[in-house]
């Protein structure tokens, strides 16, 4: 899929196919793609399993870093910035 998506396939499109035998396209400014699902791999349990605490940890890490952002794009917006003159004046 890695490969794929560095070639710039479309591989979101590809993966939204759902009964074998489906057809699917995409179009970009340049480039065009018809494509068929032949056919589906059963699920690999044991590899799931194995991978399954990594892509919860990467999921748990990126919902973090948007509540982070969210939080200090809020703080930004509702920020009330008072100068105080006094520490300025000291400092001439």
């Amino acid at each position: 899929m890695k490969e794929l998506s560095q070639k710039e396939f479309p591989v979101q499109a590809m993966f939204e196919l759902e009964a074998l035998d489906s057809v699917g396209s995409s179009q970009s400014e340049t480039d065009g793609y018809l494509f068929k699902l032949d056919s589906v791999e059963p699920l690999n349990e044991e590899e799931f399993k194995e991978k399954e605490q990594e892509i919860r940890k990467g999921l748990t890490e990126e919902l973090t870093q948007l509540h982070f952002s969210a939080l200090i794009s809020f703080l930004h917006r509702s920020a009330k910035i008072k100068i105080n003159e006094d520490i300025i004046r000291l400092g001439r």
